[in-house]
């Protein structure tokens, strides 16, 4: 938590926060974040996949604040 945002991932560590408006309505985030490794199941409950894990990743997520709350626009992970 960090000026009262919340990133909710399991194992994710954040290194850094930035949180800015950007032209026009959006609020931007920006985070570089430790991605820890994670399996992936099939909806039939067998597995499918691990991904491995990313450190210094890149996590920008772009908002709208709109009735009383922050709408997410998109996310990107790199």
């Amino acid at each position: 938590v960090k000026q009262g945002w919340v990133v909710d991932f399991a194992g994710l560590t954040v290194r850094s926060l930035t949180v800015a408006k950007a032209p026009g309505a959006e609020t931007v985030a920006r985070a570089t974040v430790d991605i820890p490794a994670s399996d992936s199941y099939n909806t039939d409950g067998s597995f499918r996949n691990t991904s491995p894990a990313h450190a210094g990743s890149a996590f920008v997520v772009r908002m709208r604040f709109a009735d009383k709350r922050y709408r997410l626009l998109s996310f990107t992970v790199s």
